[in-house]
């Protein structure tokens, strides 16, 4: 039996689930706003322009359009090792912070972003978890990171969903 491969997402739909928004402004020219960054993209020339620049980026896969528009053109073309750096990954969960989760995903726990020793009631310290972890074939990508607290993160392992048990 072999396993069947999900179907790859449109552009427009990748958008919709990281909360972008994709207009067409013309054939040879779209738009991808409600990130960190709006960039302009050039599907013929399969180039991406950051708003306020002139330096162009090659677009290898929608994944690299919509991690420009929710990290920046500097994330997207960082090695693996390099993506996951204590700089890159405070500035990840800076983001999703600032786009206004600031409660664990799962748990709903309040968070924080500083690392801080767990005290009673104190809110717990944030997370980068991936939905669909990257050893199921999940993707390093904005729309596949969200905040966790460090219980959930670690009870769902590489688990698909909500952990099966919560400490809280």
């Amino acid at each position: 039996m072999s396993k069947k491969k999900s179907p790859k997402l449109s552009l427009a739909e990748l958008c919709e689930a990281a909360g972008l928004s994709l207009r067409i402004c013309a054939d040879f020219h779209w738009r991808v706003e409600g990130g960190e960054y709006g960039v302009n993209y050039y599907p013929s020339k399969q180039k991406a322009y950051v708003n306020g620049t002139t330096a162009g980026f090659r677009i290898r896969s929608d994944e690299d359009l919509i991690d420009i528009a929710m990290f920046g053109p500097r994330h997207a073309w960082l090695p693996a090792g390099e993506r996951n750096s204590p700089q890159m990954t405070k500035h990840r969960r800076k983001t999703l912070w600032n786009r206004g989760q600031k409660a664990c995903k799962w748990c709903k726990c309040e968070l924080t972003l500083e690392k801080r020793d767990r005290e009673l009631g104190a809110p717990f310290t944030a997370t980068l978890d991936h939905v669909v972890p990257i050893s199921r074939g999940g993707m390093d990508t904005g729309d596949n990171v969200v905040l966790a607290c460090e219980d959930c993160n670690k009870l769902r392992g590489n688990r698909i969903g909500p952990p099966r048990e919560t400490s809280k």
